[in-house]
């Protein structure tokens, strides 16, 4: 009684240092979220235009992260891969889609048909999205051959959100817009001149 004991040592050093990064990483993507969301406001100037890549993004990191968690089972997982996951998904998710719904406006405003507009989106910038898609892919499966589990995990569950995000941008996002239709221009953001979009939308 009345002695005062205190652990020390890596371990204990290790867990400070690990759980110092995850909140960081946490603070990190609430932080970008709704950047991200104003910034797609601004581009798209309508919210069902700017909804869609996070839509997108919401897909692909849920398939994603329920992949990860079934490899955790397998194979040993760095506590950080779902933050990793989560920063490429949400990159990859939002770039894909913002090519893609932006394609499908302009060729909508060009007078084509809305499932001509889907033919000729795929026929350019889904092709160039599946492209980029698989490089990224391929460029990520070099971190697994690394004998560190750190590295290792990063590049499975890097891995698996490319391919989550390819698959949904390339059959769930073309659905949506096909079904839209011309409603993807809705919800029109009031926007000052000087940042409006040129499409005037």
């Amino acid at each position: 009684a009345g002695i005062e004991t205190t652990i020390t040592g890596v371990p204990l050093l290790q867990h400070q240092f690990n759980a110092a990064i995850e909140e960081d990483l946490l603070q990190a993507e609430l932080i970008s979220l709704p950047v991200a969301l104003v910034i797609l406001l601004v581009v798209f100037g309508t919210v069902v235009g700017a909804g869609l890549p996070l839509l997108m993004a919401g897909l692909a990191l849920g398939t994603s992260f329920a992949a990860i968690s079934l490899a955790a089972g397998q194979i040993e997982m760095s506590i950080f891969v779902t933050n990793i996951a989560t920063m490429i998904g949400l990159a990859l998710s939002i770039d894909y889609s913002l090519f893609m719904v932006s394609r499908f406006r302009e060729e909508l405003r060009a007078g084509y048909r809305v499932e001509i507009a889907i033919e000729r989106m795929m026929a350019t910038v889904g092709k160039a999205v599946a492209v980029s898609g698989i490089a990224v892919a391929i460029g990520l499966t070099a971190l697994i051959v690394f004998a560190a589990p750190a590295l290792r995990s990063m590049g499975i569950g890097g891995v698996l959100v490319v391919v989550s995000t390819l698959l949904f941008g390339l059959t769930a996002l073309p659905a949506l817009l096909a079904m839209l239709g011309h409603r993807v221009n809705r919800l029109r953001v009031p926007l000052p001149a000087f940042i409006r979009p040129a499409s005037g939308n």
